[in-house]
């Protein structure tokens, strides 16, 4: 039986095993080994413990350093001319896992040039904030952007981080439009059970009705439709997708399905995955560590039913003998670009890539029907457990673009000042970060599918265009026009078909026909509806 505060002062003295505390250590970062076809490249070097990085919709990666508070852009593969964009003020950085931990930009940029933080606060508290940015905003070439000046506007600024670890760490939109932020458990385990804590959670939040203007939190306006305690009188619990988390530092959003993967940091022994698409999960902590009993005394007994288990896990047992550090770090799921010269192939396409922070492999995942596990070895796998060797202190993967994975490496033997920003392509693409002014049209799939009476579309337009949507049935025959032809800015637009045809009424079930054209061109995917 082990109790919190045990739990707590075994944390206080064993930081090895609670998430990225070694930056006080030193080792040896290992050379990259990867498969047969790909190479590993530099964009950025010379960064300060650069910790979470995450696409403009025109191509442009932002980069987040987590001490120094600044925010970094890259562009056409190196620093922007403009360096830093701007600077996150009043942050902790205790403990090693403390400071600016995570950055994402709006969907609707450039129209909403937004750019949202996750930061610890000198408070004891985290702070989810917005900057508004100025400059540039649609040219995926220019180095010209940076944040205005007392444009930050706080979206939540209330939450618990009284301990210097467990702040969990990433922000990102999902193909609903909707920001999903991890949220650690402050190393105080029963907070994972309770969602008016705002800690071991993974928020859903609706920015959209925010004032364009700085401003302090309104957590109402945050809540979002089919949130699963969405009608709850605590705003807080109204805010919560899912809960039961230990330190979810890093997760991505599969945009395609919708799905998010959630690499949650274990304890002592498994370090877990969770996969889903379904909000209101209860993923155990402190109650399971993966798919053990993790005993504790002070969080009720017995465990509460319904608890949800692993997609994946590993042991630490599997690669070490003496219980030695681990921290998973979650990658993202693989989706090839058509024409591009680095992507990674077709055949990877709806695999898993993560990490782990310590040892520094690279694992595959594939999903065989529902179950994750490894995927085949592939040629010139450096052994046929790890896909890849060397990313060491890796901290976070986002999918480019231009299909290649790019990352936040923070830094050689824990030396300040030695991070990198890289990214793994296939084949010998440009070491240049593609515009999406060079990309192609991107028509999401369909989202949900099959559809229960309503459908959202997400497309990326590479540059501004004339574009129409509209939806047709099987003999082609127009239902609903969508879009009607207009010019459209570049960048991500949403629309949303609710099952309806021009009169209002519902449609009956059957499969019908998005098609998206762009001057000119014609793009087309499938509407499964059910009633």
């Amino acid at each position: 039986m082990i109790s919190l505060p045990s739990l707590r002062r075994a944390l206080a003295t064993a930081l090895f095993c609670s998430g990225l505390a070694a930056f006080f250590t030193s080792g040896a970062h290992a050379a990259v080994q990867l498969p047969t076809g790909f190479q590993d490249q530099v964009l950025a070097s010379g960064l300060d413990w650069p910790t979470g990085i995450a696409f403009l919709p025109d191509g442009r990666l932002l980069v987040c350093e987590l001490q120094s508070g600044r925010l970094r852009m890259i562009v056409n593969g190196e620093l922007a001319a403009i360096d830093p964009i701007g600077i996150v003020d009043s942050i902790a950085t205790a403990g090693g896992e403390q400071g600016l931990l995570g950055v994402v930009a709006d969907p609707r940029w450039p129209s909403k040039p937004f750019i949202y933080t996750l930061s610890a606060a000198l408070d004891s508290t985290l702070r989810i904030s917005r900057f508004t940015a100025a400059g540039d905003l649609s040219d995926g070439t220019s180095g010209n952007l940076a944040i205005v000046a007392g444009s930050r506007r706080e979206l939540i600024r209330d939450i618990a981080s009284v301990t210097d670890v467990h702040s969990g760490g990433t922000l990102r939109f999902g193909p609903d439009s909707l920001l999903y932020v991890s949220l650690g458990e402050d190393a105080i385990a029963c907070t994972a059970t309770d969602t008016t804590k705002l800690n071991g959670v993974i928020l859903r939040l609706d920015v959209r009705g925010l004032p364009d203007t700085p401003g302090p939190p309104n957590k109402p306006l945050l809540a979002a439709a089919g949130n699963p305690w969405g009608t709850s009188a605590n705003v807080n619990r109204r805010l919560v997708w899912e809960r039961g988390l230990r330190n979810p530092f890093r997760f991505s959003i599969d945009k395609p399905t919708g799905r998010l993967f959630i690499a949650d940091v274990g304890f002592a022994k498994y370090e877990e995955l969770d996969v889903t698409s379904t909000g209101g999960l209860n993923f155990g902590w402190p109650y399971l560590e993966g798919t053990a009993p993790f005993v504790t005394n002070e969080c009720g007994i017995p465990a509460p039913s319904g608890l949800v288990g692993p997609s994946f896990q590993y042991d630490r047992a599997e690669y070490c003998a003496n219980n030695c550090s681990a921290t998973i770090i979650g990658g993202v799921v693989l989706r090839s670009v058509p024409n591009s010269t680095v992507t990674f192939p077709a055949s990877y396409d709806g695999r898993y890539l993560f990490s782990d922070y310590y040892t520094g492999f690279i694992w595959m995942l594939r999903d065989s029907s529902g179950t994750w596990v490894k995927a085949p070895v592939v040629p010139g796998q450096p052994s046929t457990a790890d896909w890849a060797r060397g990313y060491t202190q890796a901290s976070d993967y986002v999918l480019g673009p231009d299909g290649a994975v790019y990352y936040a490496l923070n830094g050689y033997d824990f030396a300040s000042g030695s991070g990198e920003v890289r990214r793994i392509a296939h084949d010998n693409g440009n070491v240049g970060v593609e515009s999406r002014a060079a990309a192609r049209v991107e028509f999401a799939p369909v989202y949900p599918s099959p559809s229960r009476g309503s459908a959202s579309l997400r497309y990326v337009l590479p540059r501004a265009a004339r574009a129409r949507l509209a939806i047709y049935d099987a003999l082609g025959r127009r239902v609903r026009e969508l879009q009607p032809e207009t010019s459209l800015a570049a960048g991500e637009h949403l629309a949303l078909w609710d099952g309806r045809d021009e009169s209002g009424r519902n449609v009956p079930p059957g499969v019908y026909m998005a098609r998206l054209g762009v001057d000119g061109a014609s793009f087309t995917r499938r509407i499964p509806l059910v009633r």
